[in-house]
């Protein structure tokens, strides 16, 4: 597929794009992982689409660190539900896009400890606490919100359109066919960001 961004036409061949289905876990980081390494010997611009309710940020960090390691050129496609820790997975790609029906979802997430003792408990919400704090320097760099608005609106689930996903900076654009060019894919247009959230 071509993808028209800022003026540059971009192609990602049809056998360089990974598709998330479904839970980010595991099993799912570990086929993206594979994936990605596959493809790495080529230099050329590799696809991520993402359709997901969200699943583990740990796997979120080792997807990022997979695609660091082996310098891929990362485009991010989301499309269908892009929710809590798949909207972070949606952010590590270069060129970060949604498709017009897509609904997206930032929230802080959910802990499970309930099954730790005492010790086990502090230790894994000091490490949940750094986790916290990567994505938030993530989210901030690449939407360009401060850490603190951020912090302040994944207290409570924040649903985004497209447009206002766009708007806040966690998309840099939104994917329509062309009628008269099927597999060409290009962005609508541009607008000046906005510091607005949608809430729930």
């Amino acid at each position: 597929m071509n993808l028209k961004y800022d003026g540059n036409e971009i192609e990602v061949a049809d056998d360089r794009v990974l598709t998330l289905i479904g839970s980010i876990n595991t099993s799912s980081a570990r086929a993206i992982i594979n994936g990605m390494k596959r493809m790495a010997a080529q230099n050329s611009p590799l696809a991520l689409v993402i359709n997901s309710s969200g699943g583990d940020t740990e796997q979120v960090l080792a997807i990022a660190d997979a695609q660091r390691m082996w310098r891929l050129k990362l485009v991010t496609i989301g499309m269908g539900t892009v929710y809590s820790a798949a909207l972070f997975l949606l952010q590590i790609g270069d060129i970060r896009l949604a498709t017009r029906n897509a609904e997206l979802m930032l929230h802080r997430g959910t802990l499970d400890s309930k099954e730790r003792d005492p010790d086990d408990h502090e230790a894994f919400l000091r490490i949940c606490r750094e986790r916290d704090r990567k994505f938030l320097r993530l989210l901030s760099a690449r939407s360009h919100q401060s850490k603190g608005k951020i912090a302040q609106d994944w207290l409570s689930d924040c649903y985004y359109t497209p447009r206002q996903a766009f708007n806040y900076g966690l998309i840099d654009g939104i994917i329509q066919l062309q009628k008269r060019r099927p597999m060409i894919l290009t962005l609508s247009a541009r607008s000046k960001p906005s510091k607005r959230s949608t809430r729930s």
